[in-house]
């Protein structure tokens, strides 16, 4: 092995132990996450921002979807393993209705930027919502609430021609 490259693995083991120094250290002092909430009170597994759970891919491609087509109406449960379904479809010109329906121990929003949706889901408690005619297109739907951040809290609703 030449040097160079002898140098670099070096650098990157270094900087790998480094990382992971600092994140023990966040999580065994309890650092809040940019929300507010201490990892401490995260869900043990629950990936964190600076938490030792890295989350997993996060699908963006549609094709990573397995879709549920609707006729207007969805229920989507949020469990402690996600939205259930994670993607939906819906010809253009319908109003959506959506069921919200929180099944886990902790509360969780139902965020969609795009259409200035953010409706927040307390534990064991259903809203309801009407999107009203989106156009066509892919909107994502997230939960934004403190230990929501692996791609289990990220959907796909896709409005299609």
């Amino acid at each position: 092995m030449d040097t160079r490259r002898a140098y670099r693995l070096l650098a990157i083991v270094a900087f790998g132990l480094l990382v992971a120094s600092v994140t023990v250290a966040a999580t065994a002092t309890g650092t809040p996450t940019p929300a507010g909430t201490p990892l401490a009170q995260c869900p043990p597994g629950t990936p964190t921002p600076g938490g030792a759970t890295p989350p997993g891919p996060t699908p963006t491609d549609p094709a990573d979807y397995d879709f549920e087509v609707v006729g207007g109406v969805i229920e989507i449960r949020m469990t402690e393993r996600g939205f259930d379904p994670q993607a939906f479809q819906i010809a253009v010109g319908h109003h959506i209705e959506v069921t919200l329906v929180n099944l886990d121990t902790r509360p969780h929003t139902f965020t969609m930027e795009s259409l200035d949706v953010d409706v927040t889901v307390e534990p064991g408690q259903t809203e309801r919502i009407t999107i009203s005619a989106p156009r066509y297109g892919d909107y994502i739907y997230v939960s934004t609430a403190p230990c929501d951040v692996g791609p289990e809290w990220r959907g796909l609703m896709r409005i299609f021609l």
